[in-house]
């Protein structure tokens, strides 16, 4: 036995979808290209032979203060053992000021937790060191900040360690870019 099956679709009322007027978008331009800047303060270091740049965990927290004006909070999502390494997820929520709504940007992170020298990892309950996690663990959490926050721009940090940077081209009000 077969069913008929309907299905409607309504069109969209003019409520339902409301553009950007000019000012708007010109906003919204002015606010992505303040995130669009290069960062200010950028640390390199070398580890185990390689180098890479990164932002300070302060700095980050100071720039989400400024730039949201002290509307954001950042949830711990989870974290947990795997093997030797304590991994982290969290959730940055930002409240935009120009769109005027809550969005989020999740990190993650794995770090190992350090042990005596020369153990394997099957033995990583005994050659764990006393502190580890008192410091292994708060490692793992400004990391995990540091990757969401990668996300909502170049200032902080998002084309930090990358090859190629493709920075922000705003678009003018008919939706073409502008400075090609």
């Amino acid at each position: 036995m077969q069913e008929n099956l309907q299905v409607q679709v309504s069109e969209p009322v003019s409520h339902e979808i409301t553009p950007f007027n000019t000012e708007q978008v010109n906003a919204l331009q002015g606010f992505q290209k303040a995130l669009s800047a290069k960062p200010k303060k950028v640390i390199t270091e070398q580890i185990g032979g390689q180098t890479f740049q990164h932002i300070p965990i302060g700095v980050i927290e100071n720039l989400l203060k400024r730039y949201f004006f002290g509307l954001f909070k950042i949830e711990i999502v989870e974290y947990k053992m795997i093997v030797n390494e304590i991994c982290c997820h969290v959730r940055i929520h930002v409240f935009h000021p120009i769109l005027r709504q809550w969005m989020f940007y999740d990190g993650i992170s794995a770090v190992p937790v350090q042990q005596d020298a020369g153990t394997r990892v099957n033995q990583f309950m005994e050659s764990k060191k006393k502190d580890a996690l008192h410091k292994n663990l708060p490692a793992a959490y400004a990391f995990a900040v540091k990757n969401a926050a990668k996300k909502i721009g170049t200032i902080f940090g998002a084309d930090l360690n990358r090859k190629h940077e493709d920075g922000y081209v705003p678009f003018n009000t008919t939706g073409e870019a502008l400075n090609k």
